[in-house]
């Protein structure tokens, strides 16, 4: 792990913006071990639009800035409570425009603690630069468990997927991917109850 880690270091795998690791870097850590149980945790800044909208690309980018600076406080300092091990964050990562990652290594209870840390931080106004923006984050999770044998890039898009969804939902909470959010699964279970005469 610590070798796929070093090897992050090229600028080809590093957001130019927040200088995290990319979206294409995250999938390769994704499927650094295959011994080791990971989980993505997709976070997407909600009514970023607006920040772009009104306030302009440059408060933009410092939002996105102030945002990596946040996550990575929080996947630095992150403790669960006494007799419950932590979450060990991996790395940090900015996936795409307003949507951030952090792959983790732990058992659910633990992330489950990080991510209602994550929700919590961003309840409080985010300050970048000249601005001052209250923005909550709608949080998609997925793991290299299952279906066995998925690369990283599949991890990548369950875990958006699910932070898509929770945003459709209202935002400002999270939710586990599951394989109901496939457009193929859906689409076979549709065919399955068209089949039955739509009973």
């Amino acid at each position: 792990m610590d070798d796929d880690l070093n090897s992050l270091g090229d600028r080809a795998c590093r957001d130019g913006l927040t200088d995290l690791v990319n979206r294409d870097g995250v999938a390769s850590v994704l499927e650094s071990d295959a011994s080791e149980q990971l989980t993505l945790v997709a976070i997407d800044l909600d009514g970023f639009r607006w920040v772009n909208e009104r306030l302009g690309d440059d408060v933009g980018d410092a939002v996105l800035v102030a945002t990596a600076r946040r996550l990575e406080r929080i996947a630095g300092s992150h403790r669960g409570p006494a007799g419950v091990d932590r979450a060990h964050a991996v790395i940090v990562s900015r996936l795409g425009d307003d949507e951030f990652g952090v792959v983790l290594a732990g058992g659910p209870i633990p992330i489950a603690l990080f991510v209602d840390q994550v929700l919590g931080a961003f309840r409080s106004p985010l300050v970048a630069d000249v601005a001052t923006v209250s923005l909550t984050v709608s949080v998609g999770i997925a793991t290299s468990a299952a279906p066995e044998g998925a690369s990283g890039r599949e991890i990548v898009q369950w875990a958006s997927r699910a932070a898509r969804v929770a945003a459709r939902r209202g935002g400002d909470r999270a939710v586990v991917y599951s394989l109901e959010m496939t457009p193929s699964h859906r689409a076979r279970l549709a065919a399955e109850h068209a089949m039955r005469g739509g009973r």
